[in-house]
């Protein structure tokens, strides 16, 4: 056969890991074919310069995969019969519908990255973890990690006050249990992270929207909002707020912690978009440590399945948050945190989190280009784009013309928290398809719908 001799230098981590993602890429493309005879594990160390055994490990990977097969004698083959891609890429290429939906990190080989992790804590007795319920909010080596993945965000992040949950979203539960409790008042932006809302009406809190600019939510109008409604705390999304994509300035988020501080009340910071950047802005938690409970985890960054979430409580609420915890789920599940602080400690959480930065900032290119002179907020580094547009009526008829289509987004009323106050627009996720050129087919389709004169009704008599 022509030897194959993928250029490791595109993928990061170990180079067992980068090796069988470049197999299991070349695979996807057809650079492999089904039935194709692989490379001994002597002829590609010795073409890639690796070890053998290094070779072996990427083997290793792929065959669990069911990518490649071994035949004693024979060699390895690139596997002829079904590779499950229901579970591996949901979205069928041929399929005409574009669902760009939900947030999510775009596939950049999470999958095989995860194998290995997973590998690694099995060696290591990490199993032996799943034969006793695990501690509340995980161990002090996984609230360590924890700890190193928060740095970015929060410089003085301390194990000592990290608690692991079930990703993000029970992180928020935990918060909003421990500050603001039932018949409580949560005040946040007219537009929010939905799940806030969902979780806000089961435990029988109130929302109260608080008015915003482009700089995000005002500070008078949270003053106002706080007096007015008796409020505990407020929810805030500063970096790459969801849906409207803003950030908030140093300035404006120095004048919100003051009102915070004035008027004593709590600050839930929702942090888990700003976790993709390498030098995020300064977290609010730094300018009112002990009034704010910072909210991270990877689900944005590296792997939307892997829940885990992290939550930086003030010593003062600790216990607390620890009990709510308990009662909530008991523990998190003892396996995920393992591998989540196995990502973490071994460098291989950042190096994915930089795949999917590089991806998501390719994908934000060729939505722009689409959008040709259609305005929207977003950046290169966030993971969705919020198009704003002058109403409500205008907004259902531009989100109906695209599902006729076939193209699905989020629209503004999917995340508002009352009706008067419902800024219009849709959000498009970057990450949730598996094909670069189906945002450029959407962003396509929403400009001709945008630009195309809405028909004028012809009068009856």
């Amino acid at each position: 056969m022509t030897m194959w001799k993928p250029d490791l230098t595109r993928y990061g981590g170990h180079p067992a890991e980068a090796l069988a993602e470049a197999i299991a890429d070349a695979i996807g493309s057809g650079a492999l074919l089904p039935g194709m005879r692989m490379p001994t594990h002597r002829e590609l160390a010795y073409e890639l310069g690796l070890a053998v055994a290094t070779v072996s490990k990427a083997y290793s990977i792929v065959a669990r995969r069911n990518l490649v097969s071994g035949e004693v004698g024979r060699g390895t083959f690139v596997a002829s019969g079904p590779r499950l891609p229901a579970l591996i890429d949901p979205e069928s290429e041929a399929s005409s519908s574009v669902d760009l939906r939900i947030c999510m990190p775009p596939a950049v080989g999470q999958d095989v990255v995860l194998a290995g992790a997973i590998e690694d804590v099995v060696r290591a007795g990490g199993a032996r973890a799943m034969l006793r319920y695990p501690m509340p909010g995980g161990s002090p080596q996984q609230r360590s990690a924890a700890a190193a993945w928060m740095e970015r965000i929060y410089p003085q992040a301390n194990a000592s006050e990290i608690l692991l949950t079930s990703g993000a979203h029970q992180a928020i539960a935990v918060a909003l249990a421990s500050v603001v409790g039932p018949g409580g008042t949560l005040i946040c932006d007219p537009l929010t992270y939905a799940g806030t809302a969902q979780l806000a009406n089961v435990m029988g809190i109130h929302l109260r929207a608080a008015a915003i600019d482009d700089d995000g939510m005002i500070p008078e109008a949270l003053d106002e909002a706080l007096t007015r409604h008796a409020a505990r705390a407020v929810f805030l999304v500063p970096t790459f707020q969801n849906p409207m994509a803003f950030t908030i300035s140093q300035r404006r988020r120095e004048q919100l912690a003051a009102v915070a501080a004035k008027r004593d009340v709590m600050i839930i910071e929702d942090a888990v978009y700003a976790d993709v950047l390498d030098s995020p802005p300064q977290a609010i938690t730094q300018l009112e440590p002990e009034r704010t409970i910072l909210v991270s985890s990877l689900s944005k960054a590296v792997c939307a399945g892997l829940r885990v979430g992290f939550m930086r409580v003030p010593r003062a609420l600790i216990a607390q948050a620890e009990n709510h915890l308990q009662s909530m789920v008991l523990a998190n599940p003892p396996l995920m945190a393992e591998v989540a602080a196995n990502l973490i400690m071994s460098g291989r959480a950042d190096d994915l989190r930089h795949k999917v930065a590089a991806e998501v900032e390719a994908r934000y290119r060729v939505a722009k280009q689409a959008l040709g002179n259609i305005h929207f907020n977003g950046s290169a580094q966030c993971p969705h784009l919020w198009v704003p547009l002058p109403d409500q009526n205008r907004m259902a008829d531009v989100s109906s013309a695209l599902a006729r289509q076939g193209y699905w987004v989020a629209v503004g009323r999917d995340f508002a928290v009352a009706r008067e106050l419902v800024p219009s627009g849709i959000r498009i996720a970057l990450g949730s398809t598996a094909h670069r050129h189906k945002i450029a087919d959407l962003c396509q389709a929403l400009r001709h719908v945008m630009t195309t004169p809405t028909p004028a009704m012809s009068g009856v008599v």
